[in-house]
């Protein structure tokens, strides 16, 4: 196989999930002006539901994870009964999640709730709406599972064209209703259930014509089995995002001492940021599908040229795109901020941190590929170890020397150092494949999973 057509198939996967997410991303920010307008209120309980909603995130994209591990490596080695079992538990997981989840609010919620100090006449609809949206997540988690299941099983342009439509058919929904009816905030709700309803039924139409995946079989046996492989792919995948989300918090604290215009600055540039990221995290994902199929069939030595042209690819394109931020930054940012002071205060962010793009890019790919290959274990050392390390460093520029400046100093110079990092790495998983015989290798499904 040549590398033009590894970036053919490379590609082939990680484009429609760029497309997919940025799409996403946009309706979730058209939703939110439809409604916020609408309803202004509406943007308050928003805001409380918050960080209920990154839990939700963690959730969906740790059980994610496994859909597409599990699907990729049936790619591989044709073994789909074995998928459709998976898949069983995986469904019943998540919705016990969920309900563990509504059950846990419902338990906590006084002492939840009392944190954000909610008038008496808000506390009520607060309570409604994030019981309405722990019962829809469960609904669009049994979608992500087996959209995401198509992906891996050779459908990726299919699933983008789903998506589209489907996050279309949403925005198109909310607008109705909040125009139209009386729904206000719940609008979000009622347009998400139709539209994950609909993605839910095309999706186990397209499971059924692909002949791999039995709708009305046996509930599946060795559940223990089962449930042990999706805690070893989604576990570390849903601490990494609690990680994440808690160094965002600290940086947030940590800006606090400033002023609120940089603290609304970062929120600008992170945003910016994760559109920026996004091909990255997309390239990962297809490697990491590519990898599990390539290491189900046993073509080891092919893994290897698979990692050194997403690596490669993806540091081409970074060294193109973060000079471009860095010179565009006040374009790029003026699409989200009118203010000048917060212009001002986004664009000094991104005048530090736009260059180290060129390693943040191909590190992202080496992360996201450890997670979806069930190493998600080292990712979320690295992550821990990366936020002790950075916060540490950021807080001794903060509270000894008050400088916002060398807080953004430090950022750049431990995201120099990781280079190092990422260069072991690579090194590490070539030793690791060179030396994998053609029936296992240390990280593969097979040997992994009970």
């Amino acid at each position: 196989m040549s590398n033009i057509q590894i970036v053919k198939r490379l590609y082939g996967i990680a484009v429609p999930i760029f497309i997919s997410s940025s799409v996403a991303l946009l309706a979730i920010f058209l939703n939110t002006a439809i409604v916020g307008h609408a309803v202004p209120n509406s943007l308050y309980v928003l805001g409380i539901f918050l960080p209920i909603s990154i839990v939700f995130m963690a959730v969906h994209e740790s059980l994610r994870v496994s859909a597409i591990a599990f699907s990729a490596e049936a790619s591989g080695n044709q073994q789909y009964d074995l998928l459709n079992q998976r898949l069983q538990v995986l469904v019943v997981a998540s919705s016990l999640i969920f309900l563990g989840i509504y059950l846990l609010f419902e338990v906590l919620k006084f002492d939840l709730l009392s944190l954000y100090n909610i008038a008496d006449d808000t506390y009520f609809q607060v309570v409604d709406f994030t019981r309405a949206q722990i019962l829809l997540s469960a609904l669009v988690m049994l979608s992500i599972i087996l959209m995401s299941s198509l992906y891996a099983l050779g459908k990726p342009f299919h699933v983008t064209v789903v998506t589209v439509v489907g996050f279309g058919a949403n925005v198109t929904l909310t607008y109705i209703l909040v125009t139209y009816s009386s729904a206000g905030l719940y609008s979000l709700v009622y347009s998400t259930v139709i539209t994950s309803v609909l993605s839910i039924v095309i999706a186990l139409f397209m499971l059924k014509r692909t002949r791999v995946i039995h709708l009305f079989s046996d509930f599946p046996s060795q559940i223990k089995a089962h449930l042990l492989s999706i805690k070893h792919f989604s576990g570390p995948v849903f601490f990494s995002y609690l990680v994440m989300f808690l160094n965002l918090f600290l940086l947030n604290k940590l800006l606090a001492t400033f002023s609120q215009n940089d603290v609304a600055g970062f929120g600008v540039a992170y945003r910016i940021q994760n559109i920026i990221l996004m091909p990255a995290i997309a390239t990962g994902v297809a490697l990491g599908v590519h990898a599990n199929r390539l290491k189900a069939s046993g073509e080891f030595a092919l893994v290897r040229r698979f990692i050194n042209v997403a690596m490669g690819s993806v540091l081409l394109i970074y060294v193109v795109v973060s000079p471009l931020v860095f010179v565009y930054k006040e374009f790029l940012l003026s699409l989200l901020t009118n203010s000048s002071t917060i212009l001002k205060a986004a664009s000094f962010y991104l005048h530090y941190i736009a260059p180290t793009y060129i390693v943040t890019g191909p590190l992202l790919v080496l992360l996201v590929y450890m997670q979806e290959t069930g190493q998600g274990v080292r990712s979320l050392l690295f992550n821990i170890s990366a936020l002790v390390v950075q916060m540490s460093l950021a807080s001794y520029a903060v509270f000894v020397h008050d400088s916002l400046e060398l807080m953004y100093q430090v950022l750049v110079s431990t995201n120099i150092l990781i280079l190092g990092y990422l260069l072991y790495e690579i090194r590490r998983t070539h030793l690791q494949y060179r030396r994998a015989k053609s029936n296992s290798i240390g990280d593969s499904l097979t040997a992994i999973t009970p």
